[in-house]
């Protein structure tokens, strides 16, 4: 071999040893893809062309080796936290490697280096981190992505009741009561039914409806009004001084005066209206009717009256006559005069009846709880100018006898 033939080979030799010093740097391997215990390093995989080869430009009789370098991958796993088994979702990597699966990972191999991914959100889901980059470097690579549901805020907000007054509101099968004035529920988009209940005696003026939550949040104003309303008894009549009692659906008021209110919710009620003795109602009982709106009732009190009959015996019929009674006269030309008084203790007075004379001209009555009967005895007064007129003819008779007995006697002598 000549000089010039042994400088191309040695210069040959030196590039040869100046690549493969540059692969192994690169890598951290040995030439032959081995470390000093013998293990494969990252990288690429190193090996040599069989025997047979030879170097076309090398010396008859000796081989040159040649390299083969295999790309090196790992397992980079993406597993998902918070998505319902089932649920579809995917994974780009480096802006076209995409991978999808319904199951809890999926899972990419990759070359060291740092590797851009982007997570195709599923529906009503948000994926955290949503991108960003894995670096690989040697060994297998976990990213975890959580999944939240994208809910948004359906707020209720009422107002007319009492502080502290408990209400609820139910979506969908879902219901949430509270004592403040605002019942929040999460809620991911949809179209949802719902429903406003309210204390004792107080409603929604729109106690149910239908949203749509469809990428914002939403509120919902609720107004309750009462359900009382007003029951309002007016009384007429005798009720200066006297009291009574109303039982109206077995609640029991006790009253006075010209008027009586109460609150009730709708619905019929039965009463009954119990007076003093000697009162009484119209009307005593009935139902009073409350539909949403305010009602009254008219009631008059009367006083208990009791009959007071006078009755003459011993003048003829026809005969004027009267009675005065608690100041109060009444007169008739029949046996029988009547009084209608309440209770109580009543002086009268007989006359008026012409050419007779009652056994007592007055007196008194007690009127207790039922009808009294007073029977007025008349007799009849003396004819005094007829007896005269009977004793002067009489006379006149008597002495015309006398006179003309006393004449004959005379004559006869």
């Amino acid at each position: 071999m000549d000089a010039s033939t042994k400088k191309r080979v040695l210069v040959a030799s030196l590039a040869f040893v100046m690549v493969m010093s540059s692969i192994a740097i690169l890598f951290q391997a040995p030439l032959f893809g081995g470390n000093a215990k013998g293990e494969q390093t990252p990288g690429y995989l190193i090996g040599s062309i069989p025997s047979g080869n030879e170097n076309a430009n090398g010396p008859s009789g000796q081989a040159m080796q040649t390299v083969d370098a295999v790309l090196t991958t790992y397992y980079v796993t993406f597993t998902s936290i918070g998505l319902p088994q089932g649920t579809s979702w995917s994974v780009t990597v480096d802006g076209t490697n995409t991978m999808s699966t319904v199951y809890s990972s999926l899972t990419f191999q990759l070359a060291n280096g740092s590797h851009s991914f982007l997570v195709n959100n599923p529906t009503v889901y948000m994926a955290s981190p949503s991108s960003g980059v894995v670096l690989v470097y040697g060994s297998p690579v976990t990213q975890y992505i959580t999944f939240t549901l994208i809910q948004y805020e359906l707020k209720f907000v009422e107002a007319g009741l009492p502080s502290g007054s408990t209400w609820t509101a139910n979506v969908s099968g879902q219901a949430i009561s509270s004592a403040t004035d605002t019942i929040t529920f999460n809620l991911q988009n949809g179209t949802y039914n719902y429903t406003i209940t309210g204390p004792l005696n107080y409603a929604a003026t729109q106690p149910s409806g239908r949203i749509v939550v469809y990428g914002q949040d939403q509120v919902v104003n609720v107004t309750f009004a009462t359900t009382l309303h007003k029951v309002t008894l007016n009384f007429a009549g005798h009720t200066t001084g006297t009291s009574w009692s109303i039982d109206l659906a077995g609640q029991v008021y006790s009253v006075s005066g010209n008027s009586f209110s109460m609150l009730k919710p709708n619905g019929l009620y039965d009463y009954d209206i119990t007076t003093g003795s000697e009162y009484w109602a119209s009307p005593s009982t009935g139902s009073l009717l409350v539909l949403d709106s305010d009602t009254s009732l008219n009631v008059t009190i009367y006083q208990k009256t009791y009959t007071v009959t006078f009755e003459h015996h011993g003048v003829s019929v026809g005969t004027p006559w009267e009675v005065t009674l608690g100041g109060v006269t009444h007169n008739s030309t029949s046996s029988v005069i009547t009084f209608e008084v309440p209770a109580g203790n009543y002086t009268y007075t007989i006359s008026g009846a012409s050419g007779y004379s009652a056994a007592s001209d007055g007196g008194y009555v007690n009127v207790a709880s039922q009808p009294q009967n007073v029977n007025v005895n008349f007799t009849k007064n003396p004819d005094y100018f007829t007896g005269s007129m009977l004793i002067l003819a009489g006379a006149a008779i008597g002495i015309a006898a006398g006179a003309g007995i006393g004449i004959y006697l005379i004559r006869k002598r």
